[in-house]
């Protein structure tokens, strides 16, 4: 798993940056309607991260994580707004259980540093496998 969760970031990053150069054309109802999907606060991102540090080892010791599934509207909501760059950062949420792997997704300025809730969102493109795994492809 260890040597697999760098490929699984390169590819997630290699969509975003495909994504973020083709334009919308989505008109700005559509857009309002989109606002905030997939989002977390900034305490749950805090949260995730120290649970990412703290059983994250633990947790890819003991469980192959295959992939994630990162739902189009997040993608199109980020795009939205003005980044110099996406920051992909691991999580944990320890408060279920089985416990769940996360994605987040932040933008960032061009010093590199995160831009925060209410400035803008912050998207958990959550859905791993395993919990939700889909037929392999044939």
């Amino acid at each position: 798993m260890k040597k697999r969760l760098p490929f699984i970031l390169i590819i997630v990053c290699g969509v975003l940056l495909c994504f973020s150069c083709k334009q919308t054309t989505d008109t700005k109802s559509n857009l309002t309607s989109l606002d905030e999907v997939d989002t977390i606060d900034l305490a749950t991102y805090n949260s995730w991260v120290e649970g990412w540090k703290v059983k994250g080892q633990g947790f890819t010791d003991t469980m192959l994580l295959e992939y994630f599934t990162m739902p189009m509207v997040d993608l199109r909501e980020y795009a939205r707004h003005p980044s110099a760059a996406a920051r992909l950062v691991l999580g944990m949420d320890t408060t279920v259980y089985p416990m769940e792997a996360h994605i987040m997704l932040l933008s960032t300025d061009l010093n590199k540093e995160p831009i925060l809730p209410p400035l803008a969102n912050i998207y958990d493109l959550t859905t791993p496998c395993p919990k939700t795994c889909y037929p392999p492809l044939k």
